[in-house]
């Protein structure tokens, strides 16, 4: 799995016009299994170099993660985020919902949702 996801990375970001080292090692996965009740896939672990930051890598990696969540058959999509974050603001742009808050180690986080 690790190798498949390395390389949807890389490819995105070949395709936004970088290369791959406008992104860390960190890799996102599509978690089958709900850390809230319920809710799943999970998109998590994605993640854009701070020198990298603004110059759209975050959108299109998220609309290629929400492509290929939709071509494994999945009708929704849900993360958490920093509470009040930019990446929070990123996913409102891409018409992410919130649908809901809690407290994960320490950090306030909002729960959001996208139909696929």
């Amino acid at each position: 799995m690790r190798g498949l996801v390395g390389n949807f990375l890389r490819r995105a970001a070949r395709r936004a016009g970088s290369g791959s080292d406008a992104l860390t090692e960190q890799m996102f996965t599509i978690e089958p299994r709900p850390p809230a009740a319920g809710l799943a896939p999970w998109l998590k672990g994605l993640y854009v170099a701070p020198a990298a930051h603004r110059q759209g890598y975050g959108a299109i990696l998220v609309r290629r993660c929400e492509a290929w969540a939709r071509s494994l058959g999945h009708d929704a999509l849900y993360l958490y985020t920093e509470r009040g974050s930019g990446a929070q603001a990123l996913y409102e742009t891409l018409q992410w919902q919130v649908t809901g808050t809690g407290h994960n180690q320490d950090i306030d986080v909002t729960v959001m949702r996208t139909a696929l």
